[in-house]
């Protein structure tokens, strides 16, 4: 079974940029402690490429038409 990730992480990507324009307008003014609460945004984000980039590398070439 062939499996796509091009557009699961072209997703994740533009979700991470949004999270990360909204923590450049919203997060970086936050009280001392208080921008830990992003970790799990960047995190989940961060951990979908991961895995989605790892499964890739051992299954680049992609299957012909």
């Amino acid at each position: 079974m062939f499996i796509d990730y091009v557009t699961l992480l072209l997703i994740n990507m533009v979700c991470g940029l949004f999270v990360l324009a909204h923590f450049a307008f919203y997060g970086l003014d936050a009280p001392q402690g208080e921008p830990r609460r992003w970790w799990t945004a960047f995190g989940v984000t961060g951990l979908v490429a991961l895995v989605g980039g790892f499964h890739m590398v051992f299954t680049w070439p992609l299957p012909g038409p």
